[in-house]
C-alpha cells in the first residue's frame, strides 16, 4: 500500500518529460532487511538517489536516458545494474547480494621507546640545562627529567 501511495504521489508532481517515477525498496537477499543509504542512479550522469531509512526510493529519468543503464550499490553488497527500459519489470523489492571480503591477519607490535635523561642522575646538587632555548641554573633540590625518544 505504501509503494502504491508513493508511485501515486511521486507520478501527479511527474514532469511531462519522464519516463515514469520509479518507486522501490532495496533489501539484503540474506536478511530480508532494508539497506539503508544504498546508491541509486543512472551510471556516468548526476541522476540518482538514496534509499531511506526503510530501504525505499523514488528515481524520475527523463526520457532522453531511456538507453542507459541505473545501478544500484551499498558498501558490502554485490552492485546491480539494470537498464532504464527494464526497470517497470522489476519487483517492488530488489535484493541485492553479500560481497563478503576476506581481510588478511593483522599483526599489531609495540613500539620500542628509549628513556634518556636530561640533566644529573641525582637530586642534589648544582644543575645547568638549556630547554628550548631557556637557560636555567640553580642548587639544591633537582629533579631529573625523564625524555622518551620514539625509535623507528
Amino acid at each position: 500500500m505504501k509503494t502504491l501511495f508513493q508511485k501515486l504521489i511521486c507520478c501527479y508532481f511527474l514532469p511531462v518529460c519522464t519516463i515514469a517515477c520509479h518507486a522501490r525498496t532495496v533489501a539484503s537477499q540474506s536478511t530480508g532487511e532494508p539497506i539503508i543509504y544504498a546508491n541509486v542512479g543512472i551510471i556516468n550522469l548526476n541522476i540518482g538517489t538514496v534509499t531511506d531509512t526503510l530501504g525505499n526510493f523514488s528515481l524520475n529519468i527523463p526520457l532522453e536516458h531511456v538507453n542507459d543503464s541505473v545501478r544500484i550499490s551499498s558498501v558490502g553488497y554485490i552492485p546491480q545494474t539494470f537498464s532504464v527500459r527494464d526497470i517497470k519489470y522489476l519487483p517492488d523489492t530488489i535484493f541485492l547480494v553479500d560481497d563478503i571480503v576476506t581481510l588478511s591477519e593483522v599483526v599489531v607490535k609495540p613500539q620500542t621507546i628509549k628513556h634518556k635523561t636530561a640533566g644529573r642522575k641525582g637530586s642534589s646538587g648544582f644543575i645547568a640545562m638549556d630547554v628550548e632555548g631557556y637557560k636555567a641554573a640553580g642548587q639544591g633540590l633537582a629533579i631529573p627529567l625523564k625524555v622518551k625518544k620514539q625509535l623507528g
